[in-house]
């Protein structure tokens, strides 16, 4: 019988803010107990990210009572029989700049796009890419190279006994660009192609740099195989990073298992979570809204497509409005805050991007730039991957611009402007970046993933009703009746362009008798018109979101305006955007 671990310990160092989770096993199960975060400290004047760990296991030890530090201030591993310590500890991290990746392929829809989707999850910066299909010269593909100097080039091609001649071809390239780049600062290369040729790919190329054979991401022309070679790009990506962040190597030397990048452990989770229905035919979906990057998971029955975008709510700020104009961005503000204002308020977040929104309008421009970037961040994960469908069984939601909006109906609503999802799904916050950390202890015990949900530290937001609909507004597309548990019936329509909330406490389930007008559907199947479903509760309710798909907001800036602030009542947000416009008109009065 496989030996259970005790406790596991997390260790989690971002950029700005250090966490460490404790769990323990208990009852057959895994339970978080607690977790202590502390500023990050790869930066002057401390020069050393193992400090910030130790102050973040020091304020675990406050919350949980338990000694886990030695007097030299030394880790205890494994557990005493005092119950101090823990018996494993592992280390993730979302440190450090985007890798610069070479992507090299035999055909441009095939192997070459398997290496974008691998790439992508690591949120590689793609400096070149090399296909059979286009007739760039050799010296073009060299020159790039000694331009941007990649630090991983990845190599595929040929299906499992598929081409081998050309691929050796690109490997030939490969190897003179390797030999251009000084040794020391040459890129290593992962070959994730016909197995066949594998070893003389790495012959030819082994004496001049380190090769990572992993199986073939394009076993056959229609099936993609991505989890092995990703596995082998976050431990070089981690690498990597602990190259370029001060006491990163030192610190990961303590962990039991290999240090991994934090993006990576949260997709890790999704995959695990997308096995737990074997009957679903629906995603889940996570999204972590960070200060540099924007992490995308969309899983469906262990397959896992993983995005991790240079968008972000800080460092990120500016990637974002150099792909999207000002517009977009106060479409999405209740208030008349002029264009300038929000501006100057966002570049201000870049500089300082731990800051809090201290104003009513500060807070209103940062959370309606989130709904922008998640807009963004969607529509590029669904481009890259092809996926068209915006359907998700569960949505789980982390990054402290969302899970650390004022209240509940915040979060839910910067996510359902954002994301725009279509049918009907459960959403949980991740107020402590929690499912990365389950994703990292899932490398110790695969079985900490299935515990997930249940945990107490993973708030439900409740399950929301997102019909498509092509009635005019106004018009009723839902009505139905809720049966709760305790033998009540509540019999409720929806109309086209409202937000309706029904009670529905958290964990509480009931029994939603759903019907649809004739242009209204819920599913692909738009025959379906009567529909049953068992739901479960939660802060916000039971959520309709009857304003169809895509969200259509009226053009006139006065009634666009006027609708947001509808919106936010309906879900339960007290109408304070209003009193903005006024607060700024007799600053610039008095100004004046």
């Amino acid at each position: 019988m496989a030996h259970i671990p005790s406790s596991i310990l997390v260790i989690d160092i971002g950029s700005s803010e250090t966490s460490a989770f404790l769990m323990d096993h208990v009852d057959n199960r895994y339970h978080v107990l607690a977790v202590g975060s502390a500023p990050s400290t790869p930066y002057a004047p401390i020069f050393d990210v193992w400090q910030g760990c130790l102050r973040a296991i020091r304020n675990l030890e406050n919350l949980t009572g338990r000694v886990l530090l030695k007097a030299d201030q030394t880790l205890i591993t494994p557990a005493n029989q005092r119950g101090e310590g823990v018996e494993k500890m592992v280390m993730t991290t979302s440190t450090g700049a985007q890798p610069k990746i070479m992507a090299a392929g035999l055909l441009e829809e095939v192997s070459l796009t398997s290496c974008r989707h691998l790439a992508a999850s690591v949120g590689g910066q793609l400096v070149d890419q090399i296909s059979l299909s286009e007739r760039s010269s050799v010296e073009r593909h060299l020159d790039l190279a000694l331009k941007h100097r990649p630090e991983i080039i990845l190599l595929a091609g040929g299906t499992e006994e598929g081409a081998s001649r050309a691929v050796l071809k690109t490997a030939d390239l490969i190897r003179s660009v390797c030999q251009l780049i000084p040794p020391g600062k040459r890129p290593v290369v992962v070959y994730a192609g016909n197995q066949k040729i594998a070893e003389r790919v790495e012959k030819m190329l082994i004496d001049l740099t380190m090769v990572f054979p992993v199986a073939n991401i394009r076993p056959s022309i229609e099936q993609e195989n991505l989890a092995p070679a990703q596995y082998t790009l976050a431990e070089i990506m981690a690498s990597i990073r602990t190259q370029q962040v001060a006491g990163l190597a030192q610190a990961a030397e303590r962990s039991h298992l290999p240090l991994l990048p934090t993006a990576f452990t949260f997709g890790r989770t999704f995959r695990y979570l997308s096995l737990a229905n074997p009957r679903s035919r629906l995603p889940v979906l996570g999204v972590d809204v960070g200060s540099d990057h924007t992490t995308v998971a969309d899983a469906l029955q262990g397959e896992l497509r993983l995005n991790v975008l240079p968008y972000g709510v800080g460092y990120g700020i500016e990637n974002t409005l150099n792909l999207l104009p000002l517009e977009e961005i106060l479409r999405w503000i209740p208030a008349d805050i002029p264009a300038a204002m929000v501006r100057d308020t966002l570049y201000q977040k870049t500089i300082f991007p731990d800051s809090l929104p201290i104003h009513e309008e500060s807070l209103l421009i940062e959370q309606a730039f989130t709904r922008v970037l998640l807009q963004l961040a969607l529509a590029r994960t669904r481009k890259l991957f092809d996926r068209v469908g915006s359907s998700y069984e569960l949505i789980a939601a982390a990054g402290k611009v969302i899970s650390g909006a004022p209240s509940m109906q915040h979060s839910l609503m910067m996510l359902l402007d954002g994301i725009q999802p279509v049918g009907m799904s459960t959403v949980i916050l991740d107020q402590n970046h929690l499912l990365a950390a389950i994703g990292a202890a899932a490398g110790i015990d695969p079985v900490v993933p299935v515990n997930a949900l249940d945990n107490t530290m993973l708030p439900t937001l409740g399950t929301v009703v997102c019909p498509v609909s092509e009635e005019k507004t106004g018009k009723t597309i839902l009505y139905g009746r809720l049966l709760y548990d305790s033998g009540e019936k509540v019999q409720f329509d929806v109309k086209k362009g409202e937000i309706k909330v029904l009670p529905l406490a958290v964990g509480e389930t009931a029994q939603l008798e759903l019907n649809t007008s004739y242009r209204t559907w819920l599913t692909p199947n738009r025959l379906a018109a009567v529909n049953q479903f068992r739901v479960v509760g939660g802060w916000c309710g039971l959520v309709f979101d009857g304003r169809g798909r895509p969200i259509d907001m009226p053009d006139e800036p006065q009634t666009r305006m006027e609708t947001l602030r509808r919106w936010m009542r309906e879900i339960g947000i007290p109408a304070q955007p209003a009193q903005v416009a006024q607060k700024l008109q007799s600053t610039e009065s008095s100004g004046s």
